[in-house]
């Protein structure tokens, strides 16, 4: 039972970190785009308006 428990505690401490890390590379990965989607709409919107 106790080599068990130790067993699921080192799995978890070991993924848990990697899932976090994979997170938060994911959150940048996701927020260069929408910033540059935002910029391209955002220069089309200035190039619409100097016409």
């Amino acid at each position: 039972m106790s080599t068990e428990l130790i067993v699921i505690i080192v799995i978890v401490g070991v993924l848990a970190p990697l899932l976090l890390v994979n997170t938060r590379k994911n959150k940048k990965r996701n927020s260069s785009r929408k910033n540059r989607a935002f910029l391209d709409s955002h220069k089309k919107d200035e190039k619409r308006q100097e016409k």
